[in-house]
């Protein structure tokens, strides 16, 4: 029994030995039968691509395999220049111009009878300014060109001497003007881009100064404000029966002359006498066409108001950061008190040698010459 035993366990003990070396031997077969890489195949294993360097502002893009901008937004209210929002500006303030300062002030106005009026615009340290004349008055009297001593003489004005027909004064000197289209007795000073030149359109097409010349030195002029009309327009405020006459020597004055004739009798004659020289002029009209016979010196008084008319075109910033138009704007605005003027003539006499008397919105007047008879003087 104990040798069968022994037996027995002698038997088990080999085959679970035998069952041991036999899995030993089966791992260390596939091990030594596993493929392994190859020198070159261990070669070939791809490495990372570096990122290119992309210039300033701009990031790369591994898809597209280029460099795009990179895209900011200027803040709100600032105009982007770029389009990438890399420049950013804020609109320039540029003053509306529906004021403006007149010079000289009123009642009195200089011979030629011009005002200007300075705006709120700066160029080269400078104001900028524009200027307006009143106009200069036609006188008609009858008879003409010699009245008679206790005979009605009378006097009208039959309106505004055509600047075609200004003796000696060219377009755009002190003293000239331009008659108004809707107004008989308006005149119309230069606009702004006739005296500075600058000149753009606004947006209804017409020429107008441009705000960017005030903004010299900035690389990215936006004027708030451009495209500006400026001119003064002088009109006249006398009524029908208020112009008022007088006769240098005379202490009575007589009235009217705009809707009806304005009339007066002279019971002496113009001839210069001890005591009234001050009061006669030596450039009366005379038959022959010159300005040589002593004159009565006849004044016409009228008021004339000083307007501003003004437009110009707005411009905003919008939403999307682009510069862009607002609104037209158009205003006019009374910028001074009554004007008192004495610039009248006769457009039927010569002002040859009366160029100081000729249209002189200071002290002019009309030389009456008054004879005791047709025979007297020629």
């Amino acid at each position: 029994m104990r040798d069968a035993w022994s037996t027995q366990m002698r038997s088990a003990k080999a085959a679970r030995f035998s069952f041991a070396l036999i899995l030993a031997l089966s791992l260390l077969l596939g091990m030594a039968l596993a493929p392994r890489p190859s020198t070159a195949q261990a070669q070939t294993v791809p490495t990372a691509t570096p990122t290119p360097d992309c210039p300033p502002g701009e990031f790369w893009d591994p898809v597209m395999g280029r460099c795009w901008p990179i895209q900011r937004d200027c803040p709100a209210g600032l105009i982007d220049v770029t389009g990438d929002g890399s420049v950013c500006e804020a609109l320039d303030p540029i003053a509306s111009p529906g004021a403006c300062l007149a010079w000289p002030s009123a009642p009195l106005l200089p011979a030629t009878g011009s005002v200007e009026c300075a705006l709120p615009y700066q160029s080269g340290g400078q104001l900028l300014r524009i200027s307006g004349s009143a106009g200069c008055l036609n006188v008609s009297r009858r008879p003409y060109p010699r009245a008679l001593v206790n005979l009605p003489v009378e006097y009208r004005v039959t309106g505004v001497i055509p600047p075609s027909q200004l003796s000696g004064i060219q377009f755009g000197d002190p003293g000239s003007y331009r008659l108004s289209a809707s107004d008989l007795w308006a005149t119309e000073g230069l606009f702004l881009h006739e005296r500075y030149g600058a000149v753009t359109s606004d947006s209804f097409g017409q020429p107008a100064f441009n705000t960017r010349v005030l903004l010299a030195g900035d690389a990215y002029p936006y004027p708030s404000v451009n495209n500006v009309r400026a001119r003064l327009v002088f009109k006249m405020a006398t009524g029908a029966d208020a112009l008022t006459w007088t006769t240098a020597g005379r202490p009575s004055p007589f009235y009217g002359g705009l809707t009806q004739w304005a009339e007066t009798t002279y019971t002496w004659a113009s001839y210069p006498l001890p005591g009234s020289l001050q009061h006669i002029s030596s450039l009366g009209p005379a038959l022959n066409g010159t300005n040589s016979l002593p004159a009565f010196k006849v004044a016409v008084q009228s008021r004339w108001d000083l307007y501003l008319n003004a437009e110009w075109d707005e411009y905003t910033v919008n939403d999307a950061h682009e510069y862009v138009w607002a609104n037209h704007r158009q205003v006019e605005v009374r910028v001074a008190p009554s004007y008192v003027s004495y610039r009248a003539w006769d457009n039927r006499q010569r002002p040859d040698n009366a160029a100081a008397i000729y249209c002189n919105a200071a002290n002019g007047f009309i030389p009456v010459p008054v004879i005791e008879a047709q025979t007297v003087l020629r």
